[in-house]
Parts: C-alpha cells; structure tokens; sequence
C-alpha cells in the first residue's frame, strides 16, 4: 500500500502534464544491453516506416479503385494520418538520437541535466505516435474492417505490424512514459475528428463518393458520430495509453530485478540519480 501511494505522490504531479525529466540520457539508450546500437535501431525503424508510409500512398488503388481522381483522399484517413505521426515520429527519434551522438557528448554521456528542446519535441511526439497507432488500429478492427475486402500487405503494415512495433519499441528502449501524457494523444484525436465534421460540412466525400470519412462518423447523424468521437477520444485513447505505460512499468520492474542487464548501463554522473524508487 505505501509503494502505491509513493508511486501516486510521484506520478500524479501538475509538472507531469507537461515535459519535464531531469535525465536526457535515458532517452538516446536501450532499457536492456548494449548501447552501441541504439541508433542503428533507430535509424533502422525509420527508414522502415518512411518506406512503408510510401508504400501506403503509392498502392491507393488497393482501396480507391482504379479512379486516380480518389488517390488524393490518402489524407482524409484516420490510419494514414496515425501512420504519418508514427513516422513522423521514428524520423525525429533516428534525428535526434544522431545529432547527440555526434554533438553533445555530454548528454551520451550523462552529464546534462533536464531536456534540450529537441529531446522534448520527440517525447510528445512519441507519446502520441504510440497511442494513436494502437488506437487507430482497434477502432479499424472493431469499427471499419468487415471482413469484405482481401487483407493486403498495407493493411498489414498499417493495422497490425504498426501496433507490434509500439509495443517492442516500448519494451526495449529507455524512453520514459508518464500517465499523465495522454491528453497529447487526445487532442490530437479531438482535431481529427473535428476535421472530419468540417470536411463533411465542406461537402466532402470519402473514395466511394459518400458524404463521410466512416460511416461511423457520418455527421448526418450527429449524435452518433459525436458519440463514437466521444468514445474513441475520452475512452478508448486514454485506455490505450495506459496499457502502454502498463507495458513500460512492467519493463522497468524487470530491469530492476536483473542485475546483468542493469550493470550493462553505463555509469550516470554524481549530479544524476542513478536510482529512483519509481523511474520514468
């Protein structure tokens, strides 16, 4: 009982809504073994995503038909905009770890206390890559897939691969998660789905010339779709978000228990807790 109260007092802070953490370094490293090919990993998740996301646009005809006139509307999805972030994302993460470990030795190193502006840029960022793919890719599956159209490698991609990259990405590496970030990833679902209704009030219509994006979001009925909004955004988000730091505690509970994979770490400067009873 008094670890989880301890936990609460620490997590449950004014400050944690915003981003704020005392150790860069944990944001360049892995949680477990080597450090020397973080960034290869990070290069490598980029540029699979960049190609994928390529991909996704070039094969349009997979759901538009062979109506170019259509292709443009890869913009009014909710997957192809969870699938920019997450790209977006994993660019800035390979961006950003690359410029530490060739410019700020001291951030590598663990000397540099509190986030440079660009650390921060990527840990919103992140934050909201991880839940809106999840996310996206439950309410595909329960709201839109009907079992109609054949599975193709971008659904694949898009819909499944997405969300188990999340989930490794989340096991392995040392970037911090706080229960309190979730209203990053539900603003960004509230804009989208304000986007939708002002697409549908500008007339617009999805590939088969229906005045909606989904037909769960069909703003002829607006009680309907404002509920389906409601849940996605104030239910489902932040449920996912804390499955996700659910995953993140687990592996921080792992890494305390294993002396070997602790001790792979590098030593933290005397200005940087090398411990803390409940580490983001």
């Amino acid at each position: 009982m008094g670890g989880c109260t301890e936990w609460c007092k620490s997590e449950f802070k004014v400050k944690n809504l915003l981003l704020q953490h005392e150790d860069p370094q944990t944001f360049i490293q892995f949680q477990f073994g080597s450090q020397k090919l973080y960034l290869v990993w990070r290069i490598f998740w980029a540029l699979y995503h960049v190609a994928w996301i390529i991909v996704s646009g070039v094969k349009s005809d997979l759901w538009a038909g062979e109506d170019n006139s259509q292709y443009i509307k890869w913009f009014i999805f909710l997957t192809d905009w969870a699938y920019f972030i997450l790209t977006l994302s994993t660019i800035v993460d390979a961006t950003m770890v690359t410029y530490v470990f060739v410019r700020r030795t001291d951030i590598r190193e663990g000397i540099e206390i509190g986030l440079p502006w660009y650390i921060r840029a990527d840990w919103c960022i992140f934050n909201m890559g991880n839940v809106i793919s999840v996310s996206t890719s439950v309410a595909y599956w329960a709201l839109v897939y009907d079992g109609s159209q054949p599975m193709t490698s971008v659904n694949i991609a898009t819909h499944i691969i997405n969300t188990l990259y999340v989930i490794l990405n989340i096991s392995v590496t040392g970037m911090p998660k706080r229960v309190l970030h979730f209203w990053f990833s539900v603003v960004f679902g509230v804009v989208y789905a304000l986007f939708t209704l002002f697409y549908y009030l500008a007339g617009g219509t999805n590939h088969n010339e229906n005045p909606y994006v989904y037909p769960a979001l069909d703003w002829r009925t607006p009680g309907t779709a404002t509920l389906y909004c409601v849940i996605v955004c104030f239910v489902l988000v932040p449920v996912v978000h804390l499955i996700l730091y659910g995953i993140h505690r687990l592996k921080i509970l792992l890494y305390q228990k294993c002396d070997c994979c602790r001790s792979s770490r590098n030593e933290r400067d005397s200005t940087v807790e090398m411990k803390q009873q409940y580490p983001y």
